[in-house]
């Protein structure tokens, strides 16, 4: 799949992770925004924490979509950043979702037909995400590694 511009997509493996560092921070800042958090609450009998917002601690599952989980090798790894940080105990974030990538801007479809048509569109969920798509639990990896043999040849898989 070549995107329809290759001068807008990085054509090197230093584009590539600096395209995947930032897109990382956006992820990570995302999450952020929109878990709850256990936030301290002083009583007499001591401290005690109280949820504030969702716990998305048990979320299943993270779909990555748009041209940076399309196109970019480090694609799983940029949505890493959406794993629970261990030293990070005050934020209810995803602690062991699968990673799914629609590397087919097939979701959007699904979000349409969800209220009209929520059997097939689980069904298409599943078929064109988690079948075969499925990354797998990512534990939250730190920076960002680029291979010494990759390269982006002719007809090399992400451009």
């Amino acid at each position: 799949m070549r995107p329809p511009s290759c001068d807008r997509v990085p054509q090197h493996d230093w584009q590539f992770a600096a395209d995947a560092t930032l897109a990382r921070l956006a992820v990570d800042l995302a999450i952020e925004r929109h878990v709850g958090r256990k936030e301290p609450y002083y009583a007499s009998g001591g401290t005690v924490f109280l949820q504030v917002g969702k716990d998305l601690t048990e979320t299943p599952t993270l779909v990555g979509t748009g041209g940076v989980f399309t196109y970019n090798p480090y694609a799983h790894r940029i949505l890493a950043a959406g794993v629970q940080h261990q030293e990070r105990y005050d934020v209810l974030r995803p602690e062991a979702p699968s990673i799914v990538l629609d590397r087919n801007y097939i979701l959007y479809s699904i979000g349409l037909l969800a209220d009209s048509h929520p059997a097939v569109a689980l069904q298409i969920f599943q078929d064109q995400l988690v079948a075969g798509h499925t990354v797998g639990p990512v534990p939250g990896a730190a920076a960002i590694e680029i291979p010494a043999t990759h390269s982006h040849g002719a007809g090399h898989e992400c451009c």
